[in-house]
């Protein structure tokens, strides 16, 4: 990704970087499986552009953290 890696060298984005980008993640799959009942790991991983054991991590954290 060409923006993140121009980011990463910006003075005060520059350290944030991982952190604000994991959080913007995080909501957006709070919005992308919060209409559905049952989910295919597989489609999200595809949209999201992660592993599928990537998106099982990511869920179950959101899950653990209510």
């Amino acid at each position: 990704m060409q923006i993140t890696s121009q980011m990463k060298f910006d003075l005060y984005f520059g350290r944030r970087l991982e952190q604000v980008i994991s959080e913007i993640r995080r909501k957006a799959l709070v919005q992308y499986v919060s209409p559905y009942k049952v989910i295919d790991m597989r489609e999200i991983a595809k949209a999201f552009d992660l592993t599928v054991e990537r998106v099982e991590l990511e869920i179950a954290q959101l899950i653990i953290s209510k």
